[in-house]
């Protein structure tokens, strides 16, 4: 040992030869300074104690492998090794202690330990010996490993930094050591080298990548705490446990991103609790491979900027508060929150390439918002650069810039542009818009300068936006609906509507000159719309107006042209064409149900097919050109008059083929076409259709609507046509049969009048009155049907409104036999006649509305059971008073369950039906019972029933309706009166099963009256009878019509009153929301109870009980959360203001416990031991005396 004893100041060798180091220690105040190559003969201690360095100036080895060598430089002293250590005879472990290391290669087959207080470096390379060697860093210092170490070892940094710098690596690159990584402490990856870490990487420190290389972390075991920061460098990961430990909670710099790149190469998610800080004044980089998608639903903070890049797919679906700015290079970005993009004050760009795919699938039912700035160029990947293919609804409320031709595309619910201020869209360059699986809408301006706008996609865009753009309007495919005057930009683009896709006017606007080419379709969608602009046709092409009950004008002083081409028009709307057609060959076809005025004379030399509503000229030049080529061909649709000449049209009229119809419009003119002038219709199952349609007003482009049409045919010629005779006009328009057709053909009425002239038809061999929607050419309204006079008959009748009212004044009698008549259809049919068929009425659907009985045609001559069949969701509607022939026996079935009952309702006004026959069961459709529901109107209705009724499902009395029961329900019937207004009139004892509701009340106003109810019972009402009353079932005193607390009142004639379950209020237990009871019985007894399974406010407590009449008291109470007591055999009304009052004599076999006064006016007779208890210190009367039954002397306690 040197300097055992005392230290020596310093150690200096001479150059040129060998140290040999036989000892164990050397130990010196100063500098050791071994100028010679040095062996460690021994395991050699070098220290010095007064901040002294160490320094070797050439190699180090052993004598022999395995040599230890321990280095301390107390205080500042530095050590310095210049020559390699271990070259030729690795060393064992070497533990240095210095301020600053600088080293050369190290071979060692144990721990290189250093303690560095200084920035210390080694740029040899650290290597295993004969076995491997391990790196322990600690001390506050910098250690920077600048050489490509090859040591396999593990590494443990347990203070300060560990810093890979220059091109230095690590196990060439590929080291699979554990690292661990103590808290404070830090791995730095500065080197211009890749890196793989394979190993565990643990510890509570942390890792910062800030050279220009690549840094992989492939370790899937990875414990590591202290988070990662990306500065300069590339860290490469392909799992989340690649990062570290999961943080218990969130941690907000788990990951920083300082200006560095992450790169991803597997499919992973990154643990939402692993907050993304993207550091300030930085510009980040996310890569994700070609294939491989990062999800992310944590939060991303901080103020610098990102940038997604790479093929992959980025999916964030965090609340993300990052103000630095998004750019979207190459690849897929998907966010699945609406403020995934940060906040509002950055921006997001999507650069040509990349795809912004928002998929938003939980969210608010009325959508999400998203208010960052976008700036788009490019089409992207899959024909879009920003996509909405949530199932939510989106609305982008930022200015989206277009920095090149760009795309927005929609694969999942709609997607809306309705920025907070401003412009939707800016940037002079094309816009394409592509519409999937639903729409896209643009509320505010598009302002793209010169660039144009196409409409792409099967499904609709709409534009509502004043658009200021000067580019073509192209629309590829699916539909655009323009809702605003310019929404189609300038009139200076024009516009191209392709085979296949739609353009529509929509709400209201007028366009201007704005000229258009159309193969497809073009029109009116929603509103009074007008087009002043030029239409040419490029191939057949469609014009239509899909809104019933509204105008398209096209007015421009130009023309639709088309050369050789077909024009087809179609919708439910009014189209009105204030410029002639131009159309060479073509034709011209109507199809759907519009009216389509033609005001200007039109030039072509096809044929007119009217395969669905009307058509109206102005005049015959509006028809085109004369000649044999152009004849009006009629499949299905009608021609309108413009005056009473029958001539000008009948010449163009080619005659029908089998299956259709002549279709003649009378307009406002009274038509009559001359069979003399050989003006008739003819055709073998060809028919004959009088039409009505919509009249307009106006001229020179300025058009309104008018009623529809009012004008009359009169038939006065042969029908030499063999099929249906048809009305379907407005409800003024008048077919006249001055000649009838004969046995054996159909009629049809859906709309307007028919005039039989009084006569009475050959037996057809049906009529129908009514059908579908019963409109007119141009409108969705219903009209309605009449037949005012004569007598029709028919093999087979239905009266089947869509809408309306269709009344038959003539007489319905009888075809060839005994013929029923059926209503279906939601409308009303009236009549009006004496009719005098004699099969049945069935009532399926809609209103059937009769004054009297006559209306149902000839009375049995026997009571016949199914005379009159009522069926749900069918009314019979009552509009007079009058008896109902008993021998007409009802029938009533029920839908899919007894609460679907057919009705019998009453017109306004007191009116009152009676009838004394039977209502039982019916089988009509799949049902084997019914009911009814009585409906009244504003004033009281009366029903009365004499009859014994069998029916079995429900009896329901709604507002204002009365039934009057002097006969009798079946006992399985269950009774709901389930309006205020509604009133069971009880004037014969009757059994029922339940009473579903007793919102209204059931009285006697005459006869003897007793009721039972062998089920459950829900009253908020009143309840009368004569005789005694039974509850066999529980009873709930419910709450009001309208929802305020009730009085429930039981009333009978000296007849007693029996509760023999359990008695309930509804609410919620507190005495504000109790309903009362109130019994008034005479000389009779009010019974509570007949067994101690019964109990009287178990569920939920009454409020006052007030009893005028005896009380036999036999109810138990079970402990319930309202009890003040808990034993058995006590009536308990509790809080505030519960009280009980008897005014006759009290029978009291149970305690009774009240929040208020307990009044006895009557005699009281105990029959078991009792308590009376009032908990708020109420008065206790007695009126009369207190006794025990006579054989048992019982306590009374109070």
């Amino acid at each position: 040992m040197i300097g055992g004893t005392t230290a020596l100041a310093s150690i200096t060798t001479n150059t040129g030869g060998t140290v040999a180091i036989n000892g164990g220690a050397i130990t010196t105040t100063g500098s050791q300074t071994y100028n010679d190559a040095a062996t460690l003969g021994a395991n050699t201690t070098l220290t010095t104690t007064s901040n002294g360095d160490i320094t070797f100036a050439s190699t180090v080895d052993g004598s022999a492998a395995g040599k230890t060598l321990t280095i301390s430089t107390n205080g500042t002293g530095d050590t310095t090794f210049t020559g390699a250590v271990g070259a030729t005879n690795a060393l064992g472990n070497i533990t240095i202690t210095t301020d600053a290391l600088t080293a050369a290669a190290i071979k060692l087959a144990g721990t290189l330990s250093i303690t560095n207080g200084g920035a210390s470096s080694i740029t040899g390379i650290i290597s295993d010996g004969a076995s491997a060697a391990s790196l322990t860093k600690a001390g506050s210092g910098t250690l920077s490993l600048s050489a490509n170490n090859t040591y396999t070892g593990t590494t443990t940094i347990s203070a300060g930094t560990l810093q890979i710098s220059g091109s230095g690596l690590l196990n060439n690159g590929s080291y699979s050591g554990n690292i661990s990584i103590a808290s404070s402490a830090t791995f730095r990856f500065s080197s211009s080298s890749n890196q793989t870490l394979s190993g565990v990487i643990s510890g509570d420190g942390s890792i910062l990548i800030d050279g220009t290389g690549e840094l992989t972390i492939s370790g899937s075991s990875n414990t590591l705490s202290g988070g990662m920061d990306v500065g300069t460098g590339v860290l490469k990961i392909s799992a989340d446990s690649a990062f570290g430990s999961t943080p218990g909670s969130f941690d907000a710099t788990n990951i920083t991103l300082k200006g560095g790149t992450l790169q991803i190469t597997s499919s992973f998610t990154i643990n939402a609790l692993r907050g993304i800080t993207l550091d300030t004044d930085t510009s980040s980089t996310i890569i994700i491979d070609t294939g491989v998608t990062l999800t992310y639903n944590g939060v991303m903070a901080g103020s610098g900027n990102l940038t997604k890049s790479g093929s992959g797919t980025l999916q964030l679906g965090g609340t993300n508060t990052f103000t630095g700015n998004l750019v979207v290079s190459a690849g897929v970005l998907t966010i699945t929150n609406p403020s995934a993009l940060g906040s509002s004050s950055g921006s997001t760009t999507i650069n040509s390439g990349a795809l912004v795919n928002i998929n938003i699938t939980d969210g608010l039912y009325w959508g999400s918002n998203i208010d960052e700035p976008l700036s788009i160029s490019g089409t992207g990947s899959g024909n879009g650069v920003l996509v909405n293919q949530g199932n939510q609804y989106v609305t982008y409320r930022g200015l989206v810039t277009l920095q090149a031709n760009s795309t927005v595309r929609q694969d999942g619910s709609y997607f809306i542009f309705n920025p907070t201020s401003g412009n939707a869209f800016s940037g002079s360059f094309d816009l394409t818009f592509d519409t999937n699986t639903s729409y896209i809408q643009v509320y505010d301006p598009i302002a793209t300068g010169n660039g144009s706008l196409t409409k792409t996609g099967s499904n609709a865009l709409y534009l509502f936006g004043d658009n200021t753009f000067t580019g073509a309007v192209t629309v590829s495919a699916g539909t655009l609906y323009a809702g605003n005057n310019n929404a189609l930009g300038t009139t200076a683009g024009g516009v191209t509507v392709a085979s296949g896709a739609a353009l529509y006017l929509y709400g209201g606007v007028t366009v201007g000159a704005e000229a258009i080419s159309v193969t497809g379709t073009f029109g009116s969608a929603y509103g009074n719309n007008i087009y002043q602009g030029v239409v040419t046709l490029t191939d057949n092409a469609t014009i239509a107006n899909t809104d019933g009950d509204t105008l398209f004008v096209i007015n421009s002083s130009g023309s639709i042209s088309g050369t050789n081409k077909n024009l087809t028009f179609s919708g439910a709307g009014v189209v009105v064409v204030d410029d002639p057609i131009s159309l060479g060959s073509g034709s011209l076809t109507l199809s759907g149900n519009p009216i389509v005025y033609l005001q200007q004379a039109n030039s072509f030399t096809g044929h007119i097919f009217l395969s669905g509503g009307v058509l109206a000229p102005y005049a015959n030049d509006a028809l085109g050109d004369s000649g044999s080529t152009n004849k009006i061909t009629f499949q299905g649709g009608a021609v309108r008059h413009y005056s009473t000449n029958t001539s000008e049209l009948y010449a163009r009229f080619n005659t029908p083929t089998s299956g259709n119809a002549w279709g003649i419009d009378p307009g406002n003119f009274s038509i009559n076409y001359n069979e003399g002038l050989g003006e008739t219709f003819t055709g073998t199952n060809v028919g004959f259709s009088v039409f009505g349609s919509l009249g307009i007003s106006g001229s020179n482009g300025s058009y309104s609507l008018q009623s529809a049409s009012s004008g009359t045919v009169t038939f006065d010629t042969t029908h030499l046509y063999t099929g249906t005779t048809t009305l379907r006009g407005g409800s003024s328009t008048t077919l006249l049969l001055s000649t009838l057709p004969p046995s054996g053909r159909d009629i049809v009425v859906k709309g307007g009048i028919l005039d039989l002239n009084s006569q009475t038809t050959d037996v057809m061999n049906s009529i129908t009155i009514g059908g579908d929607t019963q409109n007119v050419a141009g409108s969705d309204t219903g009209q309605s049907a009449s037949l005012p006079n004569g007598t029709i008959k028919a093999n087979t009748y239905s009266f089947n409104p869509g809408s309306g009212t269709d009344t038959i004044t003539a007489v319905v009698a009888d075809g060839a036999s005994a013929t029923g008549i059926v209503k279906t259809g939601y409308g009303r049919t009236t009549f009006v006649a004496n009719n005098t068929y004699s099969g049945s009425t069935t009532i399926a659907n809609g209103y059937l509305r009769i004054s009297k009985d006559e209306n149902l045609g000839t009375v049995p001559g026997s009571t016949t059971a199914n005379n009159i069949i009522l069926a749900y969701p069918g009314t019979l509607e009552i509009s007079d008073t009058f008896t109902l022939n008993e021998k007409r026996g009802i029938q009533v079935s029920r839908g899919s369950s007894a609460s679907e009952v057919p009705f019998i309702a009453f017109t306004a006004g007191a009116k009152t039906l009676t009838y004394n026959g039977v209502i039982a069961n019916g089988s009509y459709g799949s049902a084997s019972s019914g009911g009814f529901y009585l409906y009244g109107s504003s004033s009281n209705s009366t029903l009365i029933l004499s009859g014994t009724s069998t029916y079995t499902d429900n009896t329901v009395i709604s507002s204002y309706g009365t039934l009057k029961l002097t006969g009798a329900l079946s006992s399985s019937t269950d009774l709901n009166i389930n309006s205020n207004t509604g009133i069971l009139d009880l004037q014969v004892s009757q059994t029922l099963g339940s009473l579903i509701d007793m919102y209204g009340s059931i009285v006697r106003n005459a006869g003897a009256s007793s009721l039972t109810i062998t089920g459950t019972s829900n009253i908020a009402g009143a309840i009368t009878t004569s005789g005694v009353q039974l509850y066999s079932g529980d009873v709930t005193l419910k709450r009001a019509y309208g929802g305020a607390i009730s009085t429930s009142t039981f009333t009978t004639t000296n007849s007693n009153l029996t509760f023999n379950g359990k008695v309930n209020s509804s609410g919620s237990g507190n005495i504000t929301d109790a309903n009362n009871l109130t019994a008034s019985v005479g000389s009779g007894t009010v019974t509570f109870g007949d067994s101690t399974s019964d109990t009287i406010g178990a569920t939920y407590a009454l409020g006052v009980i007030d009893i005028t009449g005896n009380l036999d008291l036999n109810a138990s109470i079970n402990n319930t959360t309202n009890r003040v007591d808990t034993s058995a055999n006590s009536l308990t009304l509790n809080y505030g203001a519960s009280s009980i009052s008897v005014s006759g004599t009290a029978d009291l076999g149970a305690d009774i416990y009240t929040s208020g006064v307990q009044t006895f006016t009557g005699a009281v007779t105990l029959s078991a031991n009792v308590t009376l208890s009032s908990i708020n210190d109420g008065a206790i009367t007695f009126g009369s005396t207190v006794d025990s039954i006579s054989t048992t002397p019982y306590n009374l306690t109070i």
